[in-house]
This record gives structure tokens, sequence and C-alpha cells, in this order.
């Protein structure tokens, strides 16, 4: 990662533990403000650990399908039934969108 990514800072942890039980605490630790995971082998257990960390992680989350092939995103879906908390949502998207500029 480093070799193909020279510019980007990248740390390793390895730790013992469920997922669950680890990823929780190490973000509020490291004061991480963003999460990338994939859903390989997507299963009831696998939902309600992603479920798990997006309700507790206290940042965002994106969750990749480990099949997806990258395309410049140009259309997205925010379902909303408009309460204060969506806004919060979309204000974050627009936000992360506009410092890409």
């Amino acid at each position: 990662m480093q070799e193909k990514f020279p510019d980007v800072a990248i740390e390793t942890c390895i730790d013992k533990g469920g997922e669950s039980r680890q990823i929780i605490p190490y973000t509020k630790k490291n004061k991480i403000d963003f999460i990338i995971m994939e859903t390989t082998g997507v299963s009831s257990l696998k939902e309600l650990l992603i479920g798990s960390i997006i309700v507790n992680s206290g940042c965002p989350v994106l969750a990749v399908p480990s099949n997806y092939k990258y395309n410049l995103i140009q259309r997205m879906l925010m379902p909303t039934n408009y309460a204060l908390d969506d806004l919060i949502v979309l204000n974050f998207f627009l936000i992360f969108q506009l410092e890409k500029i």
C-alpha cells in the first residue's frame, strides 16, 4: 500500500478479538474521522457487525462490497423521512464532495 500511495499516511494495527469489540474502541481512542470497510461474505452476523459499527462508531462509515468495481459517482440515493438527522447526513456529503473539488 505504501508503495502504491506514498503520499498517504498508513498505519497498521494488529489486535486480537472480534471486530465488533476492537473497531469501536480503536476508533474512539485514535480519534478516527471516517471508517471504510468491506462487506465480503455478508451474512446476518456480518450485517449485524456492520450495523453495530455504523451505529456506535461516532463517525461516518462507508461499507463497500468486495466485488464493487469503481466508477465515478454520478448519481446517489439518500432515502429520507425528512428528519433533522437526515439533514446532518446530507450536509456531511455535500461538504465531503466540495472538499474534493
